[in-house]
């Protein structure tokens, strides 16, 4: 599945998992450019969509910047990208199947999520 791009939609099985890391067979958006998924053939750096209702229901979670809206799809896939839960998978073993591809807009504000989960953190020391 080398063919996976910056942007696709995929259905991915992200099992094992330890803790509170996403898991099971959902949806992920791939955040790694052409450039990256160039030279690192089957890797793909992606964020996970989750469809707990949390997300988009409890005021923790909606005034939260790294939780984003993200639209329903074939798959009756709605819920929330979760872009401080970055994550490296080798999507020739994990990838069922690519169904679509977020719009650069969509991306933008997902790549602006990821960026401010890890700014968030390096700007404020105490955190760590």
């Amino acid at each position: 599945m080398t063919s996976v791009k910056f942007g696709d939609c995929c259905l991915v099985d992200l099992n094992p998992v330890l803790g509170h890391e996403q898991g099971m067979l959902r949806t992920v958006v791939v955040i790694s450019d052409d450039i990256y998924n160039k030279i690192n053939e089957s890797l793909r750096i992606v964020v996970p969509v989750s469809t707990a209702v949390k997300y988009y229901e409890d005021e923790r979670w909606i005034k939260n910047p790294w939780i984003l809206s993200f639209p329903a799809n074939d798959f009756g896939t709605q819920g929330s990208i979760l872009a401080n839960q970055v994550r490296t998978l080798d999507m020739s073993i994990r990838c069922r199947k690519v169904w679509g591809n977020l719009s650069r807009e969509s991306l933008s504000d997902v790549l602006r999520a990821v960026h401010f989960s890890i700014e968030s953190y390096s700007e404020d020391s105490s955190r760590l």
